[in-house]
């Protein structure tokens, strides 16, 4: 789904071997994630700062995604009001 949506932006789902309940998504290389964690928080979408998760001061910049046990339909509405406020960005 996210492929799909942002297909034509410059934010990337990372491909992984490992199944997991989570996703990262690279942001554009001039942004800062935080800033993309409290837009989005503002309009009740939740993702972590890929940044937190490095020790050093130059730590990769990305948004996490989790999913839980929600309707696939919800998901799909979600990423796109997500896809929305980030093609308008700050």
């Amino acid at each position: 789904m996210f492929e799909e949506l942002f297909k034509d932006s410059e934010f990337r789902l990372q491909s992984s071997s490992v199944l997991s309940l989570q996703n990262l998504i690279t942001v554009p290389k001039d942004s800062v994630d935080k800033d993309w964690v409290n837009l989005l928080g503002r309009h009740n979408i939740i993702v972590h700062s890929y940044n937190k998760c490095f020790t050093d001061s130059i730590g990769e910049q990305g948004l996490i995604l989790g999913y839980s046990s929600i309707p696939t339909a919800i998901i799909k509405n979600k990423l796109n009001q997500m896809n929305q406020i980030m093609r308008k960005g700050k």
